[in-house]
């Protein structure tokens, strides 16, 4: 008896965390609804990241575009302009919140229109979400939103020149911070606390992309960070990387001793 309550329980945590996932859109939800017939909460939810695959099967008397997740979105896209379905899509490599600035450096000559007109556009449209942190607006967009632009952004040419330019915005921006003076200076650190995820992000692209001298250098920021408590998942394990390519002498020592001090953090004593 107690199992099963506790079985019922789990199940009732994962369908919370599968309507979650799929930010409350009725139409996904009403379709992932349906495939519990053949799959249990859990599996459903392990799932999820194919999406667009599995949630189909809509009544056959409804609209087209209502019977499968891709077709709403995929009708939602046609109704878009070139600009908007451009920044959508280019918007897609951010994992988290992001600001105007960010997206006016990542989207770069993609448009014609100027970056803040198609946003506003997109926000009226309920594609892109503000969310207001501290004095300043920022954006983000729903997984849903997110990954089928991310499909998108491939389909129009675009991924490699974007995500390129994604990771030298937050490598300049390292670089205007001052670790010595601007580390300790909240609005700083919180900024910085908001991006933490798209920094990795733009590491792993820089690594992918051989450009071992810009991964080095975030990896010693990410790392640096620690210092007043934001912490990468991944600052070992791009040090890990990093510590046998070719890399300058002096930015070589710096990401070995940033990821020093990132392992002891951790609990680690080694790199490799």
């Amino acid at each position: 008896m107690l199992d099963n309550c506790e079985h019922l329980l789990d199940e009732v945590v994962d369908v919370g965390d599968i309507c979650r996932r799929l930010d409350g859109i009725p139409l996904a939800i009403e379709l992932a609804a349906a495939q519990l017939v053949v799959l249990a909460p859990a599996e459903l939810l392990e799932r999820l990241d194919r999406r667009f695959d599995l949630l189909v099967g809509g009544h056959g008397r409804r609209r087209q575009r209502q019977q499968t997740l891709q077709a709403m979105m995929d009708w939602s896209w046609e109704l878009l302009t070139a600009d908007e379905q451009r920044l959508l899509a280019v918007v897609s490599v951010f994992t988290g919140q992001w600001s105007l600035d960010a997206a006016e450096a990542t989207a770069g000559a993609a448009l014609v229109t100027p970056v803040a007109v198609v946003l506003r556009s997109l926000v009226a449209k309920s594609l892109v979400e503000p969310v207001f942190a501290a004095d300043r607006s920022r954006f983000r967009l729903l997984e849903t939103v997110r990954m089928f632009g991310s499909a998108r952004l491939v389909e129009l040419g675009l991924a490699d020149e974007t995500r390129s330019a994604h990771a030298q915005y937050h490598l300049e921006r390292s670089r205007s911070v001052d670790v010595e003076s601007s580390f300790f200076d909240n609005e700083t650190v919180y900024a910085i606390s908001l991006d933490i995820e798209d920094i990795d992000v733009a590491i792993e692209w820089s690594i992918g992309t051989s450009e071992w001298s810009d991964a080095a250098e975030l990896t010693v920021f990410t790392n640096g960070c620690r210092m007043v408590g934001i912490q990468s998942r991944n600052g070992v394990r791009w040090v890990q990387i990093l510590e046998s390519k070719t890399i300058d002498r002096v930015l070589r020592s710096r990401v070995l001793a940033t990821g020093a001090f990132a392992a002891i953090a951790n609990g680690e004593h080694h790199l490799s």
